[in-house]
């Protein structure tokens, strides 16, 4: 194995690591949301004869869910926010110490490092500090107004049915908890736009690295996985040209398109598709494609794939 490919090795775990960190810290969250709202429900509403009700209107419980919300989901958010935004520079650092190894008589690869982190940072919404920017791209990742409305309605809903408490907390646990075979309310809501940001922010990397050192040809990194999709099996391992991925994944067949899009063709670009970002698109919100292009020398594309050669 050489180097380059042990960092990329190495590259892969990093972000599947990062990630993983961030999906154990939004299922904390949603553990100390349910026993919050599980206490103070408790105070608003009533069980006679195996049956809760309550005084107040749906409004007043509406508005204490939210409070609840606001006081947990909001404030635990913004800190796996910044935790994220702190991990951004380990992936920039990472994949500089990657493209050191490739361009390593490039002289002024620092200044191009600090290019490339500038790029991130304004893509993604991070000042120099680390701190989110208002309005960015990581300000506005985490709505939580969905995973209220499907708690409200559940609340609601059980009310008006008069359940005992015992099967409210129960629906409750699985609605905001989740089940082994089924995700917590914030995870289904909001944990694909967790993924996704570290996918964007190695994308945006590892592309403004490949452009500004020249580096044409790329491979499809990241491995298959049992639900790996037909499109990224296809290419998974595979030496392209820049050219070759703008030019021919956006209309390949095998990539993922919504039922709209299949009816547009498949000659038909999905709008808004960047190959070089979004590789193997996703599928709902927490799928998000694993894969990378992660950018090689001009010699190793060619000893890969001979026919990239240029011709003499």
């Amino acid at each position: 194995m050489t180097k380059r490919e042990e960092l990329a090795k190495k590259g892969d775990k990093l972000l599947n690591d990062q990630q993983e960190a961030r999906m154990r810290q939004l299922n904390a969250i949603e553990r100390l949301l349910f026993q919050r709202l599980i206490t103070d429900l408790a105070g608003i509403l009533e069980e006679n004869n195996g049956r809760i009700s309550s005084r107040k209107g749906f409004v007043s419980i509406g508005n204490a869910i939210d409070a609840i919300f606001d006081k947990i989901a909001t404030a635990q958010i913004g800190k796996m926010a910044g935790n994220i935004a702190a991990d951004m520079r380990d992936v920039l650092t990472f994949n500089a110490n990657y493209y050191r190894v490739i361009a390593v008589n490039q002289p002024k690869f620092d200044k191009v490092k600090e290019a490339v982190d500038s790029r991130m940072r304004r893509r993604l919404g991070i000042d120099p500090e680390d701190r989110i920017v208002r309005r960015g791209y990581l300000d506005g990742l985490f709505p939580t107004e969905a995973s209220r409305n499907e708690v409200k309605a559940l609340v609601q809903k059980s009310v008006s049915a008069g359940i005992p408490m015992r099967k409210l907390t129960k629906a409750l646990s699985n609605k905001i908890v989740g089940t082994p075979n089924a995700a917590g309310v914030l995870e289904k809501n909001i944990g694909g736009f967790v993924l996704g940001a570290y996918r964007l922010a190695d994308s945006v990397t590892n592309n403004e690295f490949g452009e500004r050192l020249g580096l044409g040809y790329g491979i499809y990194s990241g491995g298959l996985i049992e639900t790996s999709r037909e499109f990224c099996k296809a290419k998974n391992g595979k030496v392209f040209s820049v050219e070759e991925a703008n030019r021919d994944w956006p209309v390949d067949p095998l990539l993922p398109r919504s039922k709209a899009e299949k009816e547009a063709g498949a000659n038909s670009a999905p709008p808004g598709y960047v190959p070089l970002e979004d590789m193997g698109r996703w599928e709902g919100t927490s799928e998000r494609c694993r894969h990378r292009f992660l950018r090689i020398s001009n010699e190793e594309a060619y000893r890969r794939r001979p026919d990239l050669k240029p011709k003499k």
